[in-house]
Formats: structure tokens, C-alpha cells, sequence
């Protein structure tokens, strides 16, 4: 049998579901949820609000009851809400990082039997004996789950539905659990995918398109509240001759050694990722030209000492543009661009800081950009 059979059609399977036809308006309810999720995911919403968005039309359909929605995490022996909109903070602290086992409540009964699971009395079911103190702290009374799979039919989360009175579920709400049930997965594979299209897949960094979408971000942020930060462009010295020498294989992993070293020595509010090739981008926060440089000799000095298996010693040269004023986003990568030229000219293994003189209108290939001048780079 299918994992997903649960899911087609109308009949609930479960005996505590009461077995009543749907009306014609609660059909249009159901595809109003649908409707309102697809017009989310057309505008390109945040997957956290569209699941937000979910769980508030739920309990727009049933009064008095609050809905969320929890994922494995950690080897998949533990639960965690991701959405809980109507859930106050302690509620979503005593709900997260449940063990997955059978007591822990209607969720974890879903997602260990693969299949609904229906509390009516949240007080007296073997299934909440283990989370009575959370029944009775926030009065729960009746508890619904649905399993969440991924694409490949493994189980990955549920939907749940808890209710401040008693209530036993009817056809026309295991339809909407189990519908929620799909959308969820839905969207997380959209996050899934979403994210792998931003990630390198040789280094697990983020790549050039999440680069630039944080680059955009990262320069609104500064005209609004004027903190000053730097862009950091570095690449790998002489990098045709490790791939020419030891072959593409040592050159990737000579890559990732990179990619490892830089990821593991920024703060946790830095961006650093692959621009490109052999070349990788940082953005760090609240730096000045200073600080950046601090950071920028460090990791040139990490790199250098580093033994690259099967090829030994590489060094790196690093270019830091420092915004001060408002520049966009082209304008800061050039900058960055001619520090890190002028670095490689002055013979490698060093670090350049450009410093801006003024701008000037060009029209490379007919296309009106600006240039940023860098008047001299200190090395």
C-alpha cells in the first residue's frame, strides 16, 4: 500500500473519525486553504509565513483550537515546532524537542504509526500520558496530528490541530488535517530546494545567487541604519597550476579546504561563500576598513600555513571594500575586484584595501553602468 493511500480520497480510515458526507460549503473552505497557499507561493513568500499563514486558516475553520506544525530534527529522535502562530512562546518552549515516542501526544503518535492520530479526551488517552502536565497547564482537550512525508515517502514531521474543548473529529476534518498535511510537504520541499539551489554543491556554500540576493539585502540594511560593513573578494594564487600539476580532483579539494577554513573562523552574523571558480565573497557586519582587514590577514595567514593534502602550501590575495557611503551593489563588488587586481599585480599572498577616489559614467557593450575608481590600493 501506498504511504501516501492515506491521503486520496474521501472515507476516513480511522474509527474515531465520525464518517459524515461534506457539504458543498465546507468543500469550498478546503479549496479556499489551497487557493490562498498557491496565491502565497506565487508571490514568493518566506516558507515560515506561508506555513504561519496555514496554520491561522485552520483555526479560522475551527473555533477555540490552535494549530502547528512540528519536524524531526536531530537523527529524527526528536520533534520541534516550526509554526505555532497562536501557540504563546512558553507553550512553543515546552513543545519542542520531544522525544519521539508513544505519550508524548497526538504528533508523535502520528508520525511513529504513520497514520492520523485522533485524541478526543486529551486527559484519559494512553497516548498524552506523558504530556499530562502540558493538557492540563493549557487545557487541552482534544488533539489531532497528521504525518508529514517528503518526497521520498519518509516521514518528516505532522500537522497538528489541539482544541480547548472536547471534539470528535468528523470527515470534514480529517479532510482538512490531511490536506494540510500535503501542503506542508509541499512546502518544505520547496525549502528544500530552494536552498540547494542557492548551496555549491562542491563546498556547501552558499553560491553566487544567494550571494547576491545578500549583498542587495545586506546594502538596504546599511541605508537604513548607516552600519558601516565591508566586502571581502579573495581567490586562490596560481590555481591553473594545482589543476594543471595535480589535476582537477586535488584542485577541488584544495577548494573545500578553503571553503572550510573561511566558514570556520567569521562570526556567526558573516556571510562567506563561493563567488565563483577558484574566487569566494565575504560580508562582514559592522566592519570597518580596520576590522576587515584583521579578518582578511588572518584567514591569508590561515591558508598559507595550511597543508593541502597532495598539494602542500597555497596561498590566497584578498581585496576589501569598505562601504562608507552609499554605493550599489555593482559599485562594491568592482571596488572589491581592484583591490583583489591590484593585490595579485603586487606580487600575490597579500592583502589589498581599496580606497575610493570618484566615479565616472562608462558604456561597456552599449550598457550604461558606473565604475567605482579606486585611486590606490593598500597593500
Amino acid at each position: 500500500m501506498s504511504k501516501h493511500e492515506f491521503l486520496d480520497p474521501v472515507l476516513p480510515s480511522d474509527d474515531s473519525v465520525e464518517s459524515v458526507p461534506l457539504s458543498t460549503e465546507q468543500l469550498e473552505l478546503i479549496l479556499n486553504i489551497q487557493q490562498e497557499v498557491l496565491h502565497a507561493l506565487a508571490e514568493d513568500k518566506r516558507e515560515s509565513g506561508i506555513l504561519d499563514q496555514l496554520c491561522k486558516l485552520v483555526e479560522g475553520l475551527l473555533d477555540n483550537a490552535v494549530a502547528s506544525v512540528l519536524l524531526l530534527h536531530q537523527n529524527d529522535q526528536l520533534m520541534s515546532i516550526v509554526s505555532a502562530p497562536s501557540i504563546p512562546e512558553e507553550g512553543q518552549i515546552r513543545l519542542s524537542n520531544k522525544r519521539l515516542d508513544i505519550g508524548y501526544g497526538s504528533c508523535t503518535a502520528a508520525v511513529l504509526h504513520g497514520k492520523p492520530a485522533y485524541i478526543n479526551n486529551a486527559a484519559t488517552d494512553y497516548r498524552m500520558s506523558k504530556s499530562l502536565d502540558l493538557v492540563r497547564d493549557f487545557n487541552v482537550c482534544s488533539c489531532w496530528s497528521v504525518p508529514v512525508y517528503n518526497r521520498d515517502g519518509k516521514i518528516v514531521g505532522s500537522f497538528m490541530l489541539s482544541s480547548f474543548e472536547h471534539r470528535t473529529p468528523t470527515t470534514y476534518h480529517d479532510r482538512v488535517m490531511k490536506t494540510c498535511s500535503s501542503i506542508v510537504s509541499i512546502i518544505q520541499e520547496r525549502k528544500a530546494l530552494r536552498r540547494l539551489s542557492m548551496t555549491d554543491k562542491l563546498t556547501g556554500m552558499w553560491n553566487r545567487v544567494k550571494l547576491d540576493k545578500l549583498l542587495v539585502s545586506q546594502l538596504k540594511a546599511y541605508q537604513r541604519h548607516a552600519e558601516t560593513y565591508s566586502l571581502v573578494l579573495l581567490d586562490v594564487d596560481h590555481f591553473k597550476q594545482v589543476n594543471d600539476t595535480y589535476g582537477h580532483n586535488a584542485g577541488d579539494a584544495v577548494l573545500v579546504d578553503l571553503a572550510n577554513i573561511l566558514k570556520s573562523n567569521v562570526r556567526g552574523n558573516d556571510v562567506v561563500g563561493r563567488w565563483g571558480g577558484e574566487e569566494f565573497m565575504m560580508l562582514l557586519s559592522n566592519s570597518n576598513a580596520i576590522k576587515a582587514q584583521v579578518v582578511a590577514e588572518k584567514m591569508r595567514v590561515l591558508v598559507k600555513q595550511h597543508q593541502f593534502p597532495g598539494v602542500g602550501n597555497v596561498t590566497i590575495s584578498l581585496g576589501i571594500c569598505e562601504v562608507s557611503r552609499e554605493l550599489s551593489v555593482l559599485e562594491m563588488i568592482d571596488c572589491a575586484d581592484q583591490a583583489l587586481y591590484k593585490a595579485k599585480k603586487k606580487g600575490r599572498d597579500q592583502v589589498c584595501l581599496a580606497v575610493l577616489d570618484r566615479m565616472e559614467n562608462i558604456e561597456p557593450k552599449k550598457l550604461a553602468t558606473k565604475k567605482v575608481l579606486v585611486s590606490e590600493a593598500v597593500c
